[in-house]
């Protein structure tokens, strides 16, 4: 599970690697949270998507590369096969 505060932290409870709390890897106030089969993906308020996790479909390293302005995304990362990833974004 991954837990918003009101003060845009994001601790990931029950995690897979058997901790059961620890904080984002990454600093910085937090509007989105997404997660999915291993990974996990924020949307910091600055407009830039980080995730983490299991890249053996390569959906970390898609959403790390989005552009600043992505408003909302959803992907799944069960499988090879099945992985994807799709989002919004504002065109200027």
């Amino acid at each position: 599970f991954l837990i918003l505060d009101e003060d845009g932290d994001v601790t990931v409870a029950a995690s897979r690697d058997g901790e059961e709390t620890k904080r984002c890897p990454r600093g910085g106030r937090v509007l989105k949270v997404r997660a999915s089969h291993g990974v996990s993906a924020v949307l910091f308020e600055n407009g830039k998507w980080y995730a983490w996790g299991d890249d053996s479909s390569n959906v970390v390293t898609t959403i790390n590369q989005l552009p600043t302005g992505v408003i909302d995304l959803a992907f799944s990362s069960k499988s090879e096969l099945d992985a994807f990833v799709v989002w919004i974004d504002l065109e200027e």
